[in-house]
């Protein structure tokens, strides 16, 4: 496997601030892709302070998009702590998603959605939405020299919020699961009939 690049190695030491060192490297062969030289999937799992599962790709951004002025990398912050399976499981979802743009020739962007997938670990979704930043003033993008790199955030959605978003917009979607207390982080849960 070749070696990372300079822009890898700076998006990594931009990780390395932001999360501290890695707990996990998934490895991934970037087969017939050859625009990208290397493609890891790094792992930060759960912290007292911090319940949530973090994965980033590391490798996507360093090929260019079809008609994007920038690069991204993709992220995706599960809460609570996974097995061993889902956390290789959801490595390699991620790393197939990386093809998704080189594949389709074209780019991914904040607030687009992808449909129809098999999501590891959110077996109520079959749709992600690239999110920014949660937090006000939150880091989603990482300079480097004249290149912007995005971080677009792993959303799963149920068939059902994407059709909202469709119909409605995707702000209108979000601010139904906020108001609805659903857990974006999470599995949606299995409304149970009454009795």
């Amino acid at each position: 496997m070749a070696d990372p690049s300079e822009l890898m190695l700076h998006v990594f030491d931009e990780h390395i601030k932001h999360y501290g060192d890695p707990d996990l490297q998934f490895q991934f062969d970037t087969g017939g892709l050859k625009l990208l030289k290397r493609l890891d999937v790094f792992l930060w799992q759960p912290r007292d302070a911090n319940p949530m599962t973090t994965f980033s790709t590391m490798g996507m951004a360093d090929a260019a998009m079809k008609d994007a002025a920038f690069r991204c990398e993709l992220h995706w912050t599960i809460r609570g702590k996974l097995s061993e399976t889902e956390e290789s499981d959801c490595a390699s979802f991620m790393a197939n998603l990386v093809n998704y743009p080189f594949l389709k020739n074209t780019f991914v962007d904040h607030w687009h959605i992808i449909t129809d997938l098999v999501i590891p670990s959110f077996h109520q979704c079959s749709n992600i939405l690239f999110h920014p930043t949660f937090i006000k003033d939150g880091w989603d993008q990482i300079q480097w020299h004249t290149q912007m790199i995005k971080i677009l955030n792993i959303v799963p959605l149920t068939n059902e919020e994407n059709e909202l978003a469709k119909s409605s917009g995707v702000q209108v979607m979000l601010d139904h699961l906020y108001q609805s207390q659903i857990d974006i982080f999470s599995n949606r849960k299995i409304a149970h009939a009454k009795d």
